[in-house]
């Protein structure tokens, strides 16, 4: 979830980061999209989508989540 007022700054961030192959960190993984959506009240819902779901791969996206912001 992110503030609304962060959104278009995250959109662009994480944008830019799936473009560069920021999120490639473990073999085998591709992250295959991002989205966000308007959510009422303060927050927006921002979801990125891979194609290995496992719990390694998850772990290694927050990490560089928490590492761009």
């Amino acid at each position: 979830r992110c503030p609304k007022e962060q959104t278009n700054l995250v959109w662009q961030e994480l944008c830019l980061a799936a473009i560069g192959e920021q999120f490639s960190t473990i073999e085998g993984d591709d992250v295959v999209g991002v989205s966000v959506q308007s959510r009422d009240g303060g927050q927006d819902l921002v979801q990125i989508w891979n194609s290995n779901p496992s719990e390694q791969a998850q772990k290694s996206i927050d990490e560089k989540v928490l590492s761009l912001f």
